[in-house]
């Protein structure tokens, strides 16, 4: 890991190119602002990865409070779209599947950049259906060093 947090934002893109180079099946991964997006940008993209920061969860100080260790979260959004078996979700549940286990797969223990350590599942995520369409969320967390400006 290199001294100093460049670009915080940076590793949505990685962790799109990651996906749409190791995740079999998946048509398309892009950056999302928010979390919302990713219901009104799947469209015909169907199955689709959505990437969007979700803030950090900050860890222990070192150097006189110089250095501060946090993790830094993305969450990592599937979208697809299923017409079969819509009452109970069958056809979206049984095509998001291996595609979910698949994301898991290629994000565990994988390096974003050399700023931050190997990534991880977190605590959360969960699933939605709407109209044919399956939701299904998870967020991923890499630690690194935010090192303070000193005068």
């Amino acid at each position: 890991m290199s001294a100093g947090l460049r670009d915080l934002l940076a590793p949505e893109q990685a962790i799109c190119d990651r996906l749409l180079a190791t995740v079999s099946g998946l048509k398309a991964a892009k950056r999302i602002a928010d979390i919302a997006d990713a219901q009104t940008t799947a469209g015909n993209q169907s199955p689709a990865a959505f990437v969007a920061y979700d803030g950090m969860q900050p860890g222990a100080t070192r150097a006189e409070n110089r250095v501060q260790i946090v993790t830094v979260r993305w969450m990592v959004i599937l979208a697809v779209r299923n017409a079969r078996g819509q009452q109970a979700a069958t056809g979206v549940r049984d095509e998001a599947s291996p595609i979910l286990s698949a994301m898991l797969a290629a994000l565990v223990g994988w390096r974003p950049s050399d700023e931050f350590y190997e990534m991880g599942a977190l605590a959360g995520g969960g699933q939605t259906f709407s109209s044919g369409f399956g939701y299904f969320w998870q967020p991923f967390g890499a630690t690194t060093a935010i090192e303070g400006i000193n005068p």
